[in-house]
Order: C-alpha cells, then structure tokens, then sequence
C-alpha cells in the first residue's frame, strides 16, 4: 500500500452515488483555484500556509510541465515549477512553508530507467531544483512528505524499491540548508515492505514519521517513528484487525502529536483511524462518523495546539458520491464540520491550520460525465 493507492482509492469513491447538495450552515468557503495551464485534470495533494494569507499548494496534472499554486489572502495564482533535468515525467506529492518566501516540495520522477527523488525549493520568487539523494541501486524512489522546521532544516520521507527485489524500504532524508544526507531508518522485525507516508518536525531535533509495515500474517499494520536528533526509533502503536496505515500527522509539539489513517480502499467508518502521541505512548482515538456513511477515508490532518486538531478526508453514502470531510478535535473529541456546498464529488487531500480555526483544505473535484477534475481548495472561517 503505497501513496499512489490514494488515486485508485479516490477513482472507486467517485464511482460511487451521485451529486446532491448540502443544506446546512458552514463555516467553510470554497476559492477559485485555476487549473495548471493546458490541464484537464488537475489535483493539490498537499498543502502548507506559513500564515492564514500565505499558503502554498502542489500536485499534480495531466500535462507535462510542474505547477505550485499560492494564495496571497485573495487569489490563487500558478506558479511555474522547473522540471529536473532528463525527466519524462514528475509530480510533487508533499510541502512544508516554514515562511512565507521560504518552501520545501518534494516528490518523484521518471528518468528512462528508474524514479528518482525530487526536491524543490522556493526562495519568494522563484522555485529552483534542489540536488536529492537516491538510495544505491535503487530502481523506484519516492519522496511522499516533507516538514521543516525551520528554513535550513527539513526532513522528507519516503519509500525504495531496490534493484532486482520486491521488497519496499523506508527512506527519510535531511536538508542542513545547503545539502540532502540520507538518514539510517530501522524497520519491524520480520518485514520486507515498509514505508513511511508523511512527517512533522517542531524541531530540528523532533520529527515523527508515519507510515505502514507488511507484518505476516495480519499485512499492512500502522507505523510511527521518532527522530530525537540523532537516530530514528520505531514507537509501539494499538494494532488493528485489518490492514491500515497511517498516511498523516502533525505534532503540536515534541509530546504531542496525532495522526491520521485507515484501510488502503473505500471501507467501513470503523476502519478509520485516528491516534495520538502523549510523549510516551500511542493511543487510538474515535473518529466521528458522518450520518449515514458507507465509507470514510482520512488525507490530511493539521494541529496548530495540543488541543485543536482538524481532519480533512472524504466519506459517501448510499445515495450519494464522494463528500467531502472535515473534523474538528476540541481536546476531548472530534466532532464532524459541514463543510462549503456541494459537498459531493469533492475529495480532500491535505489541509494546513495556522490557528485553531484557521485552516485550508485542498484537494479536487470531479464529474464523472466529463472525467475532468479541478483543483479544490476551502478555508475556514
């Protein structure tokens, strides 16, 4: 179960129901993004706002060339994204805004032979290829999540196939401001396929990395790792009954953080998976279930205090398709948000709070008459 199965998970959620129409209040409001030039399918799969009128998105289009999207407070904008050199293909899968002229995008792309890690930065005015490290001998690489703690300090996450196996390796790589070293990642015992699908570091020396481990005979279990400044160490988190992962986090602070998951496709409310670090331990938390839901799917989570965390994600019921989700935890229990109307047909994929109800969500619509898709982005208040 890798970062991609999100798109084969977000196919199935649009093939299910119809559009309808939400009737109640929201404190949510949709902003016109414009599509990357030339795209008829165009997705923000990660989010970053260094300030409520400072936000970054990426992602990804049917065209060749990359794209950034920023909001001033106002207006999104595009922003051309430099390919890296000999590329036929690339995408950005995850960003982090430590300021508002300073970001860190990371993701892949195809050379003739193999996935290489990307690296991108942008400086307030333009982006620029950074130089990234690539395991030896590896044959598909990808960077899915990024965080940073400051402009000179970044740790990226990902996963490896190496050469002539079927195995799947964790990665985590660190920016000291000038150079990418790649950093030794310990996994279960027991597994050959790991992967680490996000991260959030409040300091330098304080990242958590969430992700997935293959453990027989259950199969994928969720999985968090801390770094403490010098080594990474697995943390025990609550086993589940079926296979899930944990594809989220955000840490309030060094004894605080919580992350979010599920089931690798469309699923039972149940198989949602919310779970919360207290500095010692992890505990499962219950996720608030929409009325009526058939499935839910958690993308994103964001948590600007200890004590107010937002969830974005998407849910269906039977009569109608893909809604978008948002939930707020108030320190005790997360509670469901209406979000902007028409809820259906719209797939949250990331969201980034800078206070506790401050918060933008981005992602993408779709109509199934037409196939296109659009970028989405909703913010609140």
């Amino acid at each position: 179960m890798r970062r991609s199965l999100a798109t084969a998970t977000m196919a199935a959620a649009l093939a299910m129901g119809s559009w309808g129409v939400a009737s109640a209040a929201s404190s949510w409001t949709v902003q016109p993004v414009p599509p990357a030039p030339g795209a008829t399918k165009t997705r923000l799969t990660s989010v970053s706002c260094a300030a409520a009128a400072s936000c970054t998105a990426v992602g990804s289009a049917n065209v060749s060339s990359l794209h950034a999207w920023s909001w001033n407070g106002s207006t999104w904008t595009v922003q051309p994204v430099p390919a890296p050199a000999g590329s036929f293909t690339s995408s950005l899968d995850g960003i982090s805004c430590p300021s508002a002229t300073d970001c860190m995008a990371v993701g892949t792309y195809r050379t003739s032979t193999r996935n290489m890690t990307l690296a991108e930065q942008w400086n307030g005015s333009t982006w620029s290829v950074l130089p990234s490290l690539n395991p030896r001998g590896a044959v598909t690489v990808v960077l899915t999540g990024v965080s940073c703690a400051s402009v000179t300090r970044c740790t990226a996450v990902g996963d490896y196939t190496p050469a002539r196996s079927s195995s799947l390796v964790p990665l985590a790589e660190h920016w000291n401001g000038s150079n990418w070293s790649v950093q030794a990642i310990p996994v279960p015992a027991g597994t050959s396929r790991t992967a680490l699908q996000a991260v959030s570091c409040r300091l330098a020396a304080s990242c958590t990395a969430v992700g997935w481990s293959d453990i027989s005979p259950v199969g994928e279990q969720p999985l968090a790792e801390h770094w403490d400044g010098t080594s990474w160490t697995i943390q025990a988190t609550p086993a589940t009954p079926g296979t899930a992962a944990l594809t989220a986090v955000s840490c309030a602070s060094a004894d605080s953080c919580t992350a979010a998951g599920g089931a690798p496709a469309p699923a039972a409310p149940g198989a949602a998976l919310a779970e919360h670090w207290d500095g010692s331990t992890w505990a499962a938390q219950a996720i608030a279930v929409p009325a009526g839901a058939a499935y839910l799917t958690l993308t994103g989570i964001s948590c600007p205090t200890a004590s107010a965390c937002t969830l974005a994600g998407y849910f269906s019921r039977p009569t109608g398709g893909a809604r978008a989700l948002a939930e707020r935890r108030n320190g005790t229990a997360w509670k469901v948000q209406q979000t902007a109307a028409p809820s259906t047909h719209k797939l949250p994929a990331a969201i980034s709070c800078t206070a506790s109800r401050a918060c933008t969500m981005t992602g993408f619509t779709s109509s199934l008459d037409s196939g296109a898709e659009a970028p989405l982005a909703e913010q609140e208040p």
